[in-house]
């Protein structure tokens, strides 16, 4: 679209100077590059008189804003340019800005301005743009134009930039590469050497919106071409319908020669006929160029109808008969149907259905008509589906009235205008002539005569005129009464049907169709009694009826009968037979039972034994025998069954039942003779995989015995060695002593692997005290705490049997195994808390579950702790890795023992980033009784310094138990601080408990000041650090050493020896 932005950007290419000042103000609104090179120091909101102060110029610019366009100005040389120039001016909108446009065209070439003039009003008369183009300099100068910025003699020094930015403002996008390609620098070369001017229609831009537009070339002097465009959107939009209009026919031509199989054209005053169209079996024969007689052409044609339909084109043969005006239609037309044959065939053979229309197109002043269209169209297809329908419809109504004939007896016609009532009644298929009788009569002659007394008063209210009335009053068109009519052989049902209407003459008439439904009535009542019977013998054997009983049969214990039943395969019961209940019980087994079983038939279902159990009001009696339902010596397995029942009044009856259970039973001793065989193979192949594994186990056992053997010899030279040289070699004899204990410890676990696998391991069930297992587990370890500096507290919670039953060497192995094998993995100076714990199992008096607890800070632990206690974790991968301090093969066996002593093992991890292996045992104790020194400990008050709490728990639980009052502290300075208040009131602590953990720097002088502070009452250090050294300790009287875990036994021993020195 061209706006003012396309304007500045043709006025930048112009190398003509171009001003723009407002008409109000006159100042300067814009000048163009060609304009600043001219007027330098000029620069926007300059006034006018400013830059021209030459009277004509003035002049010039007033007559433009008055008068419009006006003759240029022709200025000789001026101070601020050389030479003469043109100059125009003309009033136009900038912005919309009323604003006035000087042009100084300083060129001194080309026709006269008064040429130009002329030249141009006689080029805006036809054209909208004309260009002038020297191919000679490669410019181009517009010389009319109907942008009004443009009309000023525009010049531009390059024809192809002004012929590029012109396409992109004007002309349509889908145009451009059409119009460049036409008026390119080469076409106008070619142009000027041959004369021959290219056409070129395109759509431009006009008014905001696109217009067709016509743009050539013309030769005006050497060297010299004009480029002319000419508005030319009435025209091609015209040629453009014309063409629309071309392809229409043709299309309308074609779509004939589909449908018509013939189309002339008739001058009806001449008689000349032209063929428009025809078939291709008639184009071959005729010409659609030539001109044809009517005579000639209805002469060819009547022959090619039926004979027996040429009739009907009597008056349409003549010329004459036609312009004298036939009977036509509405629309001018007139359509025959007829059967078209084949000349020279069989015309019955050959007949098919045609249709041929004449249409009169023209007409005379006169109306008659001058012009006719005759076409002729095959509709054999459709004429032969219309008659195959209309026979079919006249065979069915034909049916229908029949039916309705059959159907009906009379029928009766009341109008109630005239009060008459004409009675029409109908005998073998055939209406008989109407009686006519008094409209109040019709029902006391017609109606009560044939209707059954019990029936009157329902008819009465549905047939009676006055009821009639009333009903079409309420709203109702129809009614329908059922009742009995007297018959030759006595009563049958009909059916009375009333329809009611109001005619156009504001009369009222009703008609009454009476029909035989007597056979439909029958039919019904006799299928509900059928339906009837069918729901009460549901009602009886719904109970016990399924698919595999082949018998179902109903007995009357009072009566004495028994009813046989069977299910058909519509679901309808059927009765079978009746008979003697006691002589069916009697022949029964002989009949249908298998020999052996007659005898046990016999005693479960005779008759006295099936009315003992009716009266005892049993259930239901069912066995299981060989059957031969049939009695053709096939037995098959049937469920005999026989239910007690009673119905609504209280009478019992019995359901006796014949199951079919003979593929069940067949299938189930396949089943289980299946079962039999894959269970003695099963058998037979766990005993050889049995023998196999205990004959590996024997000869690993003996290699397992000989290696021990070996290993034992090596042991006892190792001890002659390190008698001999034992000053000389001692770090070597250690390690030596380490190999030997790990082979050793190897060999063991491997025996007891091959045990475990062939279920012969033996856990013995002996009593065992946890003072002498931790004090064996304290002498294995007890190097490893000293070595690695480690901190270890032990405490027992809730502890109250200390002697259990179980296999000390396997309860040892796991704990050292498992907490160990941690505890050693461990960094130098690491500390720990063992835990003890005995929870009681619900319903067990003789067993409890023992929980043995590492609580550890350390990462590394950690890690090795869920490694241990994983249960997912793949054990064989680290069979392949060596660690000394990590045995996977213990590990595993570990698992595998905890199992079988049905235990668990957990990892446990706290928020306060402490993590725990937890072994839970469940064991048998031996109960012994722990008597705490209360005579001499109720009642005094006992000081606990542990920072530990689960340990300083167990301590006060136990001292609590003794009867004292105990306090606690958790660092040394309050322990200090509560011995000196308390010995400051009087009232000292008569027992102080210390962990030796808790003793920081030299505990000699700590246990000094201690001692200094209790005087002579006893003091308990609790020794759970190994590395620690409590010799000195031991030299104070009042000072005893408790080693750890402290459990109930050791607390009331230490608490009689400190309070009962009697004892």
């Amino acid at each position: 679209m061209w706006d003012h932005t396309t304007d500045r950007l043709f006025l930048e290419l112009r190398d003509d100077a171009v001003l723009l000042f407002g008409q109000q103000s006159l100042k300067l609104l814009y000048l163009n590059p060609a304009a600043q090179k001219l007027f330098p120091e000029a620069k926007p909101q300059d006034d006018f008189a400013a830059l021209f102060q030459i009277h004509e110029v003035t002049e010039l610019l007033n007559k433009a804003l008055s008068n419009g366009p006006v003759h240029p100005l022709i200025l000789p040389q001026q101070p601020w340019f050389s030479g003469s120039a043109v100059l125009h001016a003309a009033a136009l909108t900038w912005i919309g800005e009323a604003a006035v446009a000087v042009t100084i065209d300083r060129r001194a070439y080309g026709p006269p301005p008064q040429a130009m003039e002329l030249m141009r009003a006689v080029l805006q008369s036809a054209y909208f743009t004309a260009l002038r183009i020297d191919m000679r300099m490669q410019n181009a100068g517009l010389i009319s134009d109907k942008n009004v910025l443009m009309n000023t003699q525009a010049h531009f020094p390059s024809y192809s930039q002004y012929i590029c930015m012109y396409s992109e403002a004007v002309i349509h996008p889908d145009d451009r590469a059409q119009f460049l390609a036409a008026f390119s620098e080469e076409k106008i070369r070619l142009f000027m050497e041959v004369n021959n001017a290219p056409a070129c229609n395109v759509r431009r831009i006009c008014d905001e919106e696109y217009r067709w537009a016509s743009f050539t070339l013309a030769s005006a002097d050497e060297g010299i071409v004009l480029l002319l465009g000419k508005d030319s959107n009435e025209s091609h939009l015209q040629q453009e319908e014309l063409e629309m209009v071309s392809l229409r026919n043709d299309y309308i031509l074609s779509s004939i020669s589909d449908i018509f199989r013939l189309m002339l054209h008739i001058d009806l005053t001449t008689g000349e006929t032209v063929i428009c169209s025809a078939i291709n079996e008639q184009a071959e024969r005729v010409s659609t160029d030539d001109v044809y007689s009517f005579q000639d052409v209805a002469a060819r044609l009547i022959r090619m109808v039926h004979p027996a339909d040429r009739g009907m084109f009597g008056d349409y043969l003549s010329l004459d008969a036609l312009r004298r005006g036939v009977p036509v239609s509405e629309d001018n037309k007139i359509t025959k149907e007829y059967r078209r044959i084949d000349p020279d065939g069989d015309p019955d053979a050959t007949a098919k259905w045609t249709r041929s229309v004449l249409t009169f197109t023209a007409f005379d002043e006169n109306r008659c008509p001058t012009e006719a269209v005759y076409t002729v169209q095959d509709i054999d297809a459709q004429k032969r589906q219309e008659l195959e329908s209309k026979r079919r419809q006249e065979s069915l109504t034909s049916q229908f009235y029949t039916v309705i004939r059959s159907r009906y007896l009379w029928f009766v016609d009341c109008d109630f205008n005239s009060q008459t009532a004409h009675v029409f009644r109908i005998k073998d298929h055939t209406v008989l002539p109407p009686t006519e009788c008094p409209f109040g009569q019709f029902f006391e002659r017609i109606i009560m005569p044939n209707c059954h007394p019990e029936d009157y008063k329902r008819v009465a209210l549905a047939l009676l005129p006055s009821a009639v009335s009333e009903n079409y009053r309420l709203g109702k068109r129809q009614s329908t009464i059922d009742y009995r009519e007297k018959a030759n052989d006595g009563w049958r049902y009909v059916r009375a049907e009333v329809y009611m209407q109001q005619d156009g003459q504001d009369g009222f008439r009703s008609m009454i169709y009476v029909s035989d439904i007597d056979d439909e009535v029958k039919s019904q009542i006799h299928m509900t009694q059928s339906e009837h019977e069918q729901l009460m013998l549901r009602r009886r054997i719904d109970s016990t009826i399924q698919d595999a009983f082949l018998y179902i049969s109903e007995v009357d214990p009072d009566a004495d009968v028994i009813t046989h039943y069977q299910l058909t395969k519509d679901d309808q019961v059927s009765v079978t037979g009746t008979e003697q209940f006691t002589a069916f019980c009697s022949a029964y087994p002989d009949r249908f039972v298998f020999p052996e079983q007659r005898r046990l038939f016999r005693q479960l279902f005779s008759y006295d034994q099936i009315l003992k159990a009716a009266r005892e009001m049993k259930s239901e009696l069912k066995h299981l025998f060989l059957i031969d339902p049939h009695e053709n010596g096939t037995y098959i397995w049937c469920n005999f069954a026989v239910r007690f029942f009673r119905n609504e009044n209280g009478k019992s009856y019995l359901m006796i039942t014949v199951e079919d259970v003979n593929e069940v039973i067949e299938k189930r001793d396949a089943d289980m003779q299946a079962a039999s065989t894959a269970k003695e193979q099963l058998q037979e192949h766990m005993r050889e995989i049995e023998r196999g594994r205990i004959r590996s186990a024997h000869v690993f056992m003996n290699i397992f015995s000989s290696l021990q053997l070996a290993l034992n010899r090596l042991y006892s030279n190792l001890d002659s060695l390190e008698a001999q040289r034992s000053a000389q070699y001692p770090s070597e004899l250690y390690q030596m002593h380490q190999t030997y204990e790990q082979l050793s410890s190897m060999t063991e676990c491997a025996k007891d692997m091959l045990l475990l696998d062939n279920n012969q391991l033996v856990l013995l069930n002996q009593p065992l005290s946890f003072l002498v297992l931790f004090r064996k587990l304290r002498h294995s370890i007890g190097k490893v705490f000293e070595e690695k500096h480690m901190q270890v507290i032990s405490c027992a919670e809730h502890v109250t049997d200390e002697t259990v039953l179980c296999d000390s060497e396997r309860l040892t192995f796991l704990l050292d195994k498992i907490f160990f094998s941690i505890i050693r993995a461990l960094p130098d100076g690491a500390s720990m808390i063992m835990k003890l714990t005995q929870d009681p199992i619900p319903g067990q008096i003789k067993q409890a579950v023992y929980s043995f607890s590492l609580i550890t800070r350390c990462r590394r632990s950690a890690e090795n702790e869920q490694r241990a206690t994983d249960p997912a974790k793949a054990i064989e991968t680290d069979f392949l890795s060596y660690d000394p301090n990590y045995q996977p093969h213990n590990l595993y066996f570990c698992k595998r023992l905890i199992a079988l002593m049905h235990g668990a093992l957990d990892y446990e991890k706290s928020p306060d980033g402490t993590a725990s292996v937890t072994l839970r045992l469940p064991l048998g104790f031996v109960r012994q009784q722990i008597i705490f020194p209360l005579r001499h400990t109720f009642g005094k008050r006992a000081l606990v310094w542990d920072s530990c709490d689960p340990a300083a728990a167990s301590t006060i639980s136990m001292l609590r138990e003794s009867g004292m009052e105990t306090e606690r502290r958790i660092d040394p300075e309050g322990t200090k601080d509560a011995l000196m208040q308390a010995e400051a009131i009087g009232t000292p602590y008569d027992l102080i408990i210390v962990r030796a953990s808790d003793l920081c720097g030299s505990p000699a002088a700590q246990m000094q000041e201690l001692t200094g502070l209790t005087g002579s009452h006893p003091v308990f250090v609790i020794a759970d650090h190994p590395a620690l050294d409590l010799t000195a300790a031991q030299q104070f009287p009042t000072v005893r050493l408790i080693r750890t875990p402290v459990l109930r036994s050791t607390m009331a021993a230490a608490l009689r020896q400190a309070f009962d020195q009697s004892e």
